[in-house]
Order: structure tokens, then C-alpha cells, then sequence
């Protein structure tokens, strides 16, 4: 296959999409897009927050796997209008949360589809 950047001559494994340099473009761009962690809300405050959560639920609520990841499960993150509500939080092995917001991330992995 060809990759699908126009213009790109460069020939790559089926399924991959783009070139490993154009891969690399675009999550640049993405990622300057998306502003840094701490500007997401992901800073002291949430890491208390997380910490205690985790304190508190240690397991997996998925797996029973010990948790590593407080899941939003609103989606909204720490700046939404519950992000530090702990009835808004679900412990996760990181597998699982990997798993849970590939299917449920907008615009994320599964093209903003979003599924009950």
C-alpha cells in the first residue's frame, strides 16, 4: 500500500495508514492541538484526588487487576463540571482503561463514535 498522505510516494504495510514520518506529523500536530496535561486539568489537585480514589479502590472494576488508572465515566475529565466527584470515577487496570477508551473516546481511536 501507498501512504495516504497526498502526495506520499513511500509504500508501507496494509493497514497502517501513513508513513512512520507523516505518523509523526500528525501526532505533533494533534498533540499541540490538545494542550499539555496540566492545562487538561491533570495537575496537583487531581493527583490528590486520584490518589485518594485509588486509596480507597484498589481493584479493578473490570478485572479485580490492581487499579492504576480513575477513569472519568462521564468523559469529561478533571475540568468537566463532576471531574473530581468520586461517584464519577471507576478504578482501572491500565489494559482495561486502554481497552475502555479506545471504544469511548471521542475522536479518538474509534473515529468519535460513541457506544452506550
Amino acid at each position: 500500500m501507498i501512504c495516504c498522505e497526498p502526495g506520499c510516494p513511500k509504500l508501507i504495510p496494509a493497514g497502517t495508514g501513513r508513513c512512520p514520518v507523516h505518523k509523526r506529523e500528525r501526532q505533533r500536530a494533534y498533540d499541540a492541538m490538545r494542550g499539555s496535561a496540566q492545562e487538561r486539568g491533570y495537575d496537583s489537585r487531581w493527583r490528590r484526588t486520584r490518589a485518594a480514589f485509588l486509596r480507597k479502590n484498589p481493584n479493578c472494576a473490570e478485572c479485580g487487576a490492581p487499579a492504576v488508572h480513575a477513569h472519568h465515566i462521564d468523559g469529561r475529565g478533571p475540568l468537566g463540571p463532576r471531574g473530581h466527584d468520586p461517584k464519577n470515577l471507576s478504578p482501572l487496570c491500565h489494559p482495561c482503561h486502554s481497552r475502555l477508551t479506545a471504544r469511548e473516546q471521542p475522536g479518538g481511536w474509534n473515529r468519535g463514535v460513541r457506544r452506550a
